[in-house]
C-alpha cells in the first residue's frame, strides 16, 4: 500500500466516523467555520487597508515629500495637513534639481467639482483631482484611450483646459462610448476629454478615489479653494500657481530605489534654498524661525496615502490581535470536543469484568488497565466499525 492509498484511507474512515457522529462534526466544523471566518475577514480588509500597495507599476519606487515641523508633526500617511503641501514654485524648484534622476508630480487632494458630462442636461458632483503635467507619467500609468494630461496643458502662460476621465465614469456615465475630443464643463469651465484612465486606477489616495483629473493651472478658473495654507500675504482670488506663499499641492516621486538616498540630499539642498526665499518674505521674526526650522522628509508611497490607516491603523491592530484569539478558542474547543470523543471511545473499547476478571480497580494498578485497554482497542473496536459499515 502506497502512502497515497494509506491517506485515502484515513479520509475515508474519517469521514465515516463524522458520518456516524453528526452532532460532532456539526460542532467542530460550526466552531472552525467561526474562527477562521472571521480572521478571513479581518486580514482581507486589513490587506486592503494597511498593507496592499498602490495598483501602479513598480510602487516601491514611489516616495513623497513633506516637510517635519520643530512642533507637531505632519499626517504623512493620510497626504493631509499644511506641512503636506508646497506651492507650485517650491515644486518646479525640487522638479528641477531632481533632473534625470527621477521625476516628480504635485497634485491636490481629491475633491467634489459640479460637471456637466457630454450628452447629459443636467450636472453631478464628481470626484476629480488638478495635476501638473508629470502625473501620469511619474505613477506609469499609461491611459487606455487618448492620451494623459502633458507638460504642454500645464503652461502657466499657456495651459489647456484638458481632461482624462476614470473608466469607472467613462463606463457607467458614459456608456463607454467614444467621448474623446467632447468637452464636459467643470464648475462653469469647458474642457476637452482627451484621455481614460485605465481600469481599477483611482489615484494615490487609496480611500478617496478620484475620476476625473485636470491640469492643476486651472485653479482660479475653477474657483478651487480648498486644502491650502497661506504663509504671509497671499491674494487667494489670484492664480495660486504664481504665489509662493500659497502651499496647496502633494508631492510625489518616482525615483529607483537605489538612487533615492542622493536624491534626497538634493531635495534638500533645493528645499533649504526654497525656505529661506520663503523666511524673507515673512515679517513676524517667530514665523520666520518656525519656517526656516522646517526638515524635509521622504517617505516610501508604495501604499499611497489613507486617512483610513492613519486613524484605524491601531485599531485594525488590535481587531486583528482579538480574532487571532478566538481562532485559537476555536481550536481549543475543537481539541476538546476531539478529547471527549477519544475518551468516549476508549471507555467502549475498554475490557469489561467478564472479560478480565483479573483486571485489578486499585488506582495503583491503573497504568497496567489502561495498556491492555489500548491493546484491544486496535482490534474489537475497528471491527465493530467495519461491521457496522458493512451493514
Amino acid at each position: 500500500m502506497t502512502m497515497l492509498d494509506a491517506l485515502f484511507q484515513d479520509l475515508r474512515y474519517a469521514a465515516r466516523s463524522l458520518r456516524r457522529t453528526p452532532g460532532f462534526a456539526i460542532a467542530a466544523i460550526t466552531t472552525l467555520a467561526l474562527g477562521i471566518g472571521a480572521n478571513t475577514a479581518i486580514f482581507t480588509l486589513l490587506d486592503a487597508v494597511m498593507f496592499k500597495p498602490l495598483n501602479v507599476p513598480s510602487p516601491e519606487d514611489l516616495v513623497t515629500l513633506y516637510e517635519r515641523p520643530r512642533d507637531g508633526d505632519a499626517d504623512a500617511t493620510g497626504g493631509t495637513g499644511r506641512y503636506m503641501r508646497f506651492s507650485y514654485s517650491r515644486f518646479e524648484r525640487l522638479r528641477g534639481a531632481l533632473g534625470s534622476r527621477g521625476s516628480l508630480a504635485a497634485m491636490t487632494r481629491t475633491g467634489n467639482l459640479v460637471v456637466r458630462l457630454p450628452g447629459q442636461k443636467q450636472p453631478e458632483s464628481v470626484r476629480a483631482q488638478l495635476v501638473s503635467g508629470e502625473y501620469f507619467s511619474t505613477l506609469q500609468v499609461p491611459v487606455v484611450h487618448g492620451r494623459a494630461i502633458g507638460r504642454d496643458d500645464v503652461s502657466v502662460t499657456n495651459g489647456q483646459p484638458v481632461a482624462v476621465i476614470g473608466d469607472r465614469l467613462w463606463k457607467e456615465r458614459l456608456g463607454g462610448a467614444d467621448v474623446l475630443g467632447q468637452t464636459v464643463v467643470v464648475s462653469g469651465v469647458t474642457a476637452t476629454i482627451v484621455g481614460i484612465a485605465p481600469p481599477g486606477f483611482i489615484g494615490v489616495w487609496s480611500d478617496a478615489r478620484a475620476d476625473l483629473w485636470l491640469p492643476l493651472t486651472m485653479q482660479q478658473a475653477l474657483g478651487y479653494r480648498s486644502n491650502m495654507s497661506s504663509y504671509g500675504d497671499s491674494e487667494l482670488s489670484n492664480p495660486w500657481v504664481t504665489q509662493d506663499t500659497i502651499a496647496w499641492l502633494n508631492v510625489i516621486g518616482r525615483i529607483p530605489v537605489g538612487e533615492q538616498t542622493q536624491a534626497r540630499a538634493v531635495f534638500e539642498v533645493a528645499n533649504r534654498a526654497g525656505i529661506e526665499d520663503l523666511a524673507n518674505a515673512v515679517d513676524d521674526p517667530k514665523f520666520r524661525a518656525d519656517i526656516r526650522s522646517n526638515v524635509l522628509e521622504m517617505p516610501s508611497l508604495t501604499q499611497g496615502f489613507s486617512r483610513l490607516r492613519t486613524q484605524l491603523s491601531q485599531a485594525f491592530i488590535a481587531l486583528t490581535a482579538i480574532v487571532a484569539i478566538v481562532l485559537l478558542v476555536a481550536c481549543a474547543n475543537v481539541a476538546n470536543l476531539l478529547l471527549a470523543r477519544s475518551a468516549a471511545r476508549a471507555r467502549r473499547c475498554a475490557p469489561s469484568p467478564t472479560r478480565d476478571r483479573a483486571a485489578p480497580s486499585r488506582t495503583a494498578d491503573g497504568l497496567a488497565l489502561r495498556a491492555r485497554a489500548s491493546s484491544r482497542c486496535s482490534s474489537p473496536c475497528r471491527q465493530r466499525d467495519r461491521a457496522a459499515d458493512r451493514g
